[in-house]
């Protein structure tokens, strides 16, 4: 399996097997598919998959409203530099949430695309999975291997907490190693 068409496959079976996964963010509904990884989830189930506004932060902030009312975001920000408009939820809120406030387990997946680094320039190809791995409470994931992404989708919709998925986009087209 190619790595972008099994993150789509995933998306779409984690969609299918729980009714309270979301998919937000720009870009997710056209027909492009943020580089084909959401056309299968926003075909196949419409009304879960939103797109919206250049708002990074508040967005992502929105997100966990949703997933403290039971819901399971998956919130898409197609470049991983977009990640830092978004810091103030990202590191203060969503990440320490379960620490101070003592509160229930959640599920918030954000997901975001490291660029290529070709044509991209220096604001769209930025990989800041180290520094993010550093903050208490948010877990991140920079997967290289198209056979497990099934398998990191499922665990990070059910492992109680945030998630931070960091992808390659280099590796969009490489097949299973």
């Amino acid at each position: 399996m190619i790595y972008r068409l099994e993150i789509a496959r995933a998306l779409a079976q984690a969609m299918e097997n729980d009714s309270k996964v979301l998919l937000l963010g720009e870009g997710v509904t056209d027909p492009k598919g943020i580089f084909g990884t959401t056309s299968e989830a926003a075909e196949r189930f419409p009304g879960r998959v939103m797109e919206t506004p250049l708002s990074e932060n508040m967005i992502t902030g929105a997100c966990l409203g949703l997933a403290l009312e039971g819901w399971k975001p998956v919130l898409v920000h197609a470049r991983c530099d977009l990640l830092m408009t978004a810091m103030e939820h990202m590191v203060n809120t969503i990440a320490k949430w379960r620490h101070v406030h003592r509160d229930k387990p959640f599920s918030l997946v954000v997901r975001a695309l490291v660029g290529r680094g070709w044509g991209q320039g220096p604001n769209h190809s930025q990989a800041l999975h180290a520094m993010f791995a550093h903050v208490p409470g948010l877990r991140v994931l920079y997967p290289v291997d198209p056979s497990s992404v099934a398998t990191w989708m499922e665990d990070a919709l059910t492992c109680g907490g945030p998630t931070l998925v960091l992808e390659p986009r280099r590796l969009y087209e490489t097949e299973t190693l």
